[in-house]
């Protein structure tokens, strides 16, 4: 049986029940408390600048939105994230609800790109070949005498253009077309594949995902409390908030009815590494930071005997000696390369790119 220091009681209660210090009680005959906005575990990650520089920041924030629906949803998370990025020691433009530091997992990030090939047919050969035909200067190089402009090519000049590229688009086209419905048999009969190469073009970047693995072995009573507390408001705002609809409304019938009413949907969360060092301001981090966000928990599983079986704490009502505690964010906007460069404002990486586009 592990053990951590006995907890310390006043004598304060309400309803026969002793408060541990430490906890605010709001009100007498409530068992309520006031939310923390500020966790972190090991408890004193957050009070040792020392630890805190190399730790992860989970920050939870409540979206506002507005009622006018003039701005898509994209386009708020797109602002949202890069605003995030380039204020990161400041608290976002979203409502701050909490802040939670914990050490460096084992984390592998990972960006995927999708490309899918595009094989070429018949109507695209004929209007590549057109337009081909019409981006070449009708005049080839002759000038007015008049008003030494370049000679306008007449309608039927143009037309004749155009017949001549789809033709040669046609004939190409179903020249390839018998070629391939012929390729198996030359290929049994000579040894020939016929192949037409098709071009890759891109499709999309997808929304990045993290997952987090994180192991707690609380050593004190405030290292249990902190534990305690980031395990219960990880789960809380990853629920949606049930909403109830207001009598006599519309949504009020439904709901009898059917059961159905609104929720407000689930927190989001913006994760940014922590850097600095002990040796002084004016050293600088080279290599890009890790911010992840907004973000959604997509999935979270919490493990109360990572040994397999059960092991309790001392003094305790058969509180766990050791959690895991794993935890899968996923991104709400895919990531552009200006939003990226964002990321890494406080960096020597930042503007490294030639060409970034800035929407400021």
């Amino acid at each position: 049986m592990a053990s951590i220091n006995k907890i310390d009681e006043i004598d304060t209660s309400f309803d026969g029940v002793k408060t541990p210090s430490g906890w605010n009680v709001l009100k007498n005959n409530s068992s309520s408390k006031a939310s923390p906005t500020f966790l972190s575990f090991p408890d004193s990650l957050k009070t040792d600048e020392n630890l805190y520089k190399n730790c992860l920041h989970f920050a939870c924030v409540d979206p506002i939105t507005t009622s006018t629906g003039v701005q898509a949803l994209s386009t708020s998370y797109r602002a949202a994230a890069i605003n995030y990025s380039e204020n990161a020691a400041t608290t976002p433009t979203q409502k701050h609800l909490l802040d939670i530091y914990l050490y460096k997992p084992l984390m592998v990030t990972k960006l995927a790109h999708t490309y899918e090939a595009v094989k070429s047919n018949i109507i695209d050969d004929i209007i590549k070949g057109m337009s081909a035909k019409n981006d070449t200067p009708a005049s080839n190089g002759k000038t007015s005498q008049a008003s030494d402009k370049p000679a306008e090519a007449g309608i039927g000049e143009t037309a004749g253009k155009a017949y001549d590229a789809a033709e040669t688009s046609i004939i190409g086209g179903l020249t390839n077309f018998f070629n391939e419905a012929a390729s198996s048999a030359k290929q049994q009969t000579t040894g020939k594949a016929y192949i037409t190469p098709s071009a890759a073009m891109y499709k999309g970047t997808a929304v990045r995902t993290q997952a987090f693995n994180f192991k707690f072995n609380p050593r004190n009573q405030k290292d249990l409390e902190a534990m305690a507390q980031i395990i219960y408001y990880f789960h809380y705002f990853s629920l949606p908030t049930f909403n109830a609809p207001e009598a006599g409304s519309f949504s009020e019938s439904a709901f009898k009815s059917k059961g159905a009413t609104y929720y407000d949907v689930p927190k989001l969360w913006y994760i940014d590494e922590m850097f600095g060092s002990t040796e002084g301001k004016d050293i600088k981090r080279h290599t890009p930071r890790f911010i992840f966000g907004p973000a959604a928990i997509t999935n979270i599983e919490y493990n109360m005997t990572p040994d397999e079986f059960s092991k309790t704490l001392k003094g305790t009502a058969a509180d766990p000696a050791a959690i895991d505690l794993s935890i899968t964010f996923t991104e709400l906007i895919p990531m552009d390369s200006e939003m990226y460069d964002k990321q890494n404002s406080h960096t020597e990486v930042h503007s490294l790119g030639p060409n970034v586009k800035r929407s400021k």
